[in-house]
């Protein structure tokens, strides 16, 4: 799921704000505790990748293929409609850009889910998720790239792919958190208003550990 960056909500110890600010604030506890207050679920477990680390990530598997649903430009590199090809660099160029898309951050952030699947795709194609010995190399391979918590091992993680052994590509879905609308707060800050009444649909689907059934509902 991804969240707006200017979605506005409750940051702990702050008051309302951009979601992003917390972040800025307070690094990741604070980010943590403003995500987890606003979905109401505890967050076990965190991974950062910064842009030289997401560029290792897109070349260490060979370069990923996407659907474009709209042409831009970025960084020198040009991405027709269809399926495009991109190894690091241009990855991060296609998953930075929102200028020259429809729905701004919104594109933006639904590029960035989709090289994610992407990237699951490219792993499950070589038999690696299904492989043990091949994943633990794999995260061997592409996890320097990641800064995560204390509590995330090599072998939590081992653990974690082997329950994906037996996924198939439509078994991978995404979406962002429920919107409504934008507004502008007393300082002229451009912000995103959350769906409140999706958002409780969303807050019971994380605690019955259905978000299928939440997913059909958008």
């Amino acid at each position: 799921m991804s969240i707006p960056r200017d979605s506005y909500v409750s940051v702990p110890g702050y008051g309302m704000a951009k979601v992003n600010a917390a972040y800025s604030w307070g690094g990741v506890p604070l980010a943590i505790e403003t995500v987890e207050g606003m979905l109401n679920v505890p967050i076990d477990h965190t991974a950062i990748i910064d842009f030289d680390g997401f560029v290792n990530v897109i070349d260490a598997v060979g370069g990923v293929t996407v659907f474009n649903k709209e042409e831009s430009s970025n960084g020198g590199y040009n991405f027709p409609v269809g399926n495009v090809t991109l190894t690091g660099d241009s990855a991060l160029a296609y998953v930075r850009e929102r200028y020259d898309l429809s729905g701004g951050d919104f594109s933006r952030a639904e590029r960035q889910r989709d090289v994610i699947k992407a990237v699951l795709m490219k792993l499950a194609s070589r038999g690696v998720l299904s492989d043990p010995g091949a994943f633990r190399e794999a995260v061997g391979t592409l996890g320097s790239n990641f800064t995560v918590d204390s509590g995330l091992t090599n072998n939590e993680i081992v653990d974690l792919g082997w329950q994906l052994r037996s996924f198939r590509p439509d078994d991978i879905k995404s979406f962002q958190l429920p919107t409504a609308g934008f507004d502008t707060t007393a300082d002229g800050q451009s912000i995103v208003l959350v769906d409140q009444t999706k958002l409780g649909e969303l807050q019971q689907a994380l605690r019955a550990d259905d978000l299928e059934t939440f997913y059909k509902s958008l």
